[in-house]
């Protein structure tokens, strides 16, 4: 995986990190790794994955989860804006 690639997602507070992410991994690539890993996951058998694919499934949704719980955060602190907002 590439190196640069993980430190830019680790900079969660960055507001590029969308933007990162969707560089890293275009809809053609992860659409790939997510056919990849389901293929995988329904015949219960990794064995045939290399190691550098398990590799990319770990980074992908690693990366993943990284980017949904900066979302997330976002999210709830633009609710938590608008709510005191309201209550103003």
């Amino acid at each position: 995986m590439n190196t640069t690639l993980n430190h830019q997602l680790q900079a969660d507070s960055d507001p590029s990190l969308l933007e990162n992410f969707f560089k890293a991994y275009p809809p053609e690539r992860t659409e790939k790794i997510l056919w990849r890993w389901l293929l995988a996951s329904v015949k219960n058998d990794f064995t045939g994955i290399s190691q550098e694919d398990m590799q990319e499934f770990s980074d992908f949704f690693e990366n993943l989860h990284r980017l949904e719980v900066v979302l997330h955060e976002q999210y709830n602190e633009r609710q938590s804006q608008l709510k005191k907002g309201e209550s103003a």
